[in-house]
């Protein structure tokens, strides 16, 4: 997400974009898979035999996984499993340079993504992949303008911004906010009204237009139609669906 800070102090997001192919899974997996092939010539089992195992898929992963961290301050790194495939355990040695390899067409993918927003400020890594990313990230907008850890919790980072993004919106006036800023505001997407059905005929009156400033409290007095009738159905409306509310 990519956010930009109006003169008046308050932040509005810019755009918003994810990458499907970018994800902890993509990492590893090529990683798992190289570590698996050394297995199985070394012991002499079919090529992919041990990958398509679910139970040593899932154990190659895992092993991969906490493996992760040792390549950033390591040249070789020796990955042991247990009883990885047919009670046979594995100490497979992957050198730095043949993981940068194995990782090369998915940090290719992470620059080309960093390098369309270039002009950020800050940058905040969140997530599992924070170790191996932050280098690639770096290279890209440079040291200083990577948040470090212990300056803001990533996990805590969204709930935050949102508490001092209502602090300061509660704070200003909002006449005196940018109007772009002002799309920060929560309203209603669209109207919503009701009908008061009587028999085939229907009477719709708006109760909240659309554009409404959220939350709101708001008040209206049903006009209906002079009739005998001691039952109508009342009807709460919007463009996407219909709700039966009360019967009167």
């Amino acid at each position: 997400t990519y956010l930009q800070q109006t003169t008046a102090g308050v932040w509005q997001e810019r755009s918003s974009k994810s990458l499907p192919t970018i994800h902890g899974t993509a990492l590893l997996e090529p990683l798992a898979q190289a570590v698996g092939q050394q297995f199985e010539q070394k012991h002499r089992f079919n090529r992919g035999e041990v990958w398509q195992s679910k139970k040593a898929k899932a154990k190659l992963l895992k092993a991969c996984q906490e493996a992760l961290p040792s390549f950033q301050r390591l040249n070789n790194v020796t990955i042991h499993i247990d009883g990885l495939y047919e009670g046979m355990d594995a100490n497979i040695s992957i050198s730095k340079i043949k993981y940068e390899h194995l990782s090369s067409p998915l940090a290719n993918q992470v620059k080309q993504f960093c390098q369309e927003y270039q002009s950020a400020d800050q940058v905040l890594l969140a997530g599992g992949l924070h170790d191996w990313l932050s280098p690639i990230v770096q290279s890209v907008f440079g040291a200083s303008k990577i948040l470090k850890r212990n300056e803001i919790n990533p996990s805590q980072a969204i709930p935050i911004g949102c508490c001092l993004q209502s602090q300061l919106l509660l704070e200003q006036n909002i006449e005196t906010v940018e109007p772009n800023a002002r799309r920060l505001v929560p309203t209603s997407p669209f109207a919503i009204g009701v009908v008061v059905q009587e028999g085939d005929d229907g009477v719709v009156q708006t109760i909240i237009p659309q554009g409404t400033p959220l939350p709101c409290q708001i008040e209206h007095e049903l006009s209906l139609p002079e009739s005998a009738t001691s039952c109508r159905l009342v009807q709460v409306m919007s463009p996407e669906k219909t709700q039966d509310l009360v019967q009167l």
